[in-house]
């Protein structure tokens, strides 16, 4: 037999084979074929749960609740773990637990993503769990330690703070507990307004009025202890800072004794306006109420005149466009007659003026209407 022209023939085969790969291969790359790139690998665990809260108010069971822990791509599953065992697998916020023996508990949650990262642990919540008539006595008293029937001391006092949004913060000097507290109750006639897992709560909800505030501590079998003193809180409103609209179509008129009225149409508030200042440039004049005012002692010359709406909480418009006006004593007048009376004006140094007639001889006449209040005969 000729085994030696088998491995020729063979040999020939897998030459054959060779190249037909290698020709695939290099049509494969010069006809454009991109091997596809490998998806990049998901390495950052999610955020830590928080806020574990464990209520035990059954004999041998707990029912254990967190807030959702954040993930760059998604959280997939919580774990939680009583005494540093795992307990159960949820994609739910809470998990209720059975056949817990009696006695006291650790229970710490983490989260999960699809990848498989897992978060830190969260803080742990310490509980208590009452026995059931399966559990075997104390191993310590040789008897059954029965439920946790025992409340929470009372908080201390509450103090009401501001933090800088302007909230009102509460604060409080723990409870204690022959087991552990796990939260407290902030309240108002015996409503809840707010919960928390440690001594502080912000009220950022209150209503605007009058607070009597006080403070309930729970333990993990959901003994709640008598209130804390009360704190009174108020709530402020809102600070009005929105100025009143402009005033607009001032107008002045001077009539002949150089008394001048001013006049504007009516500003808009959201609270109300509570005022209007008159001014000459920068000078106040007056302050009034009313869309109008007269302006008797104006000096003689040229006036600025503008006006700013104030509201209710001081806020002030901008001032409206001014109105000028020009003050001037009474044109010298020569009075029909025999003769003539002349009145001129004559200006004081404080810029006031006064009227003063001149008698021409043998003629007798009284003051013209408009002049008469504000003059003086020489």
């Amino acid at each position: 037999m000729n085994f030696g022209g088998v491995s020729k023939n063979v040999a020939a085969i897998l030459t054959v084979v060779a190249l037909a790969i290698s020709a695939i291969f290099v049509v494969g790359i010069e006809s454009g074929t991109v091997a596809a790139t490998p998806p990049i690998e998901d390495t950052t665990a999610p955020a830590a749960p928080s806020n574990v809260i464990v209520l035990a108010d059954q004999p041998g069971q707990a029912t254990i609740s967190w807030s959702p822990s954040s993930d760059d791509v998604g959280v997939d599953v919580y774990r939680v773990s009583i005494d540093g065992v795992v307990s159960d697998e949820t994609v739910a916020l809470s998990t209720t637990l059975a056949g817990l023996t009696a006695g006291s508990h650790v229970a710490a949650v983490t989260a999960l993503d699809s990848a498989g990262n897992e978060s830190v642990q969260s803080e742990d919540a310490t509980f208590i769990v009452a026995a059931t008539s399966d559990d075997p006595q104390d191993s310590n008293t040789g008897s059954d330690p029965g439920p946790d029937t025992v409340a929470p001391t009372a908080p201390g006092s509450p103090v009401a703070t501001l933090d800088p949004s302007g909230a009102i913060v509460l604060t409080w000097p723990a409870a204690s507990d022959d087991v552990a507290v796990v939260s407290y109750s902030v309240n108002e006639a015996g409503v809840t307004v707010s919960t928390a897992t440690t001594n502080d709560a912000v009220l950022a909800d209150l209503s605007v009025g009058d607070h009597v505030l006080s403070v309930t501590a729970f333990d993990a079998a959901g003994n709640e202890s008598v209130p804390s003193p009360t704190v009174n809180v108020t709530v402020d409103p809102e600070p009005d800072t929105t100025p009143p609209s402009v005033p607009a179509d001032v107008e002045a008129s001077v009539d002949l004794d150089g008394v001048v009225t001013l006049t504007w149409t009516e500003s808009t508030d959201d609270v109300g306006v509570l005022v209007y200042e008159v001014s000459d440039g920068t000078t106040l004049l007056d302050s009034v109420s009313a869309t109008s005012v007269t302006l008797a002692d104006l000096a003689l010359g040229d006036h600025s005149l503008s006006v700013v709406a104030v509201d209710l909480a001081g806020n002030a418009s901008n001032a409206s466009a001014p109105a000028d006006v020009t003050v001037t004593g009474p044109d010298p007048l020569v009075l029909s007659g025999v003769g003539g009376e002349l009145v001129r004006p004559v200006v004081s140094s404080d810029g006031s003026w006064r009227a003063v007639l001149e008698l021409v001889p043998g003629v007798s006449a009284g003051w013209p209407a408009g002049y008469q209040n504000r003059s003086q005969v020489a």
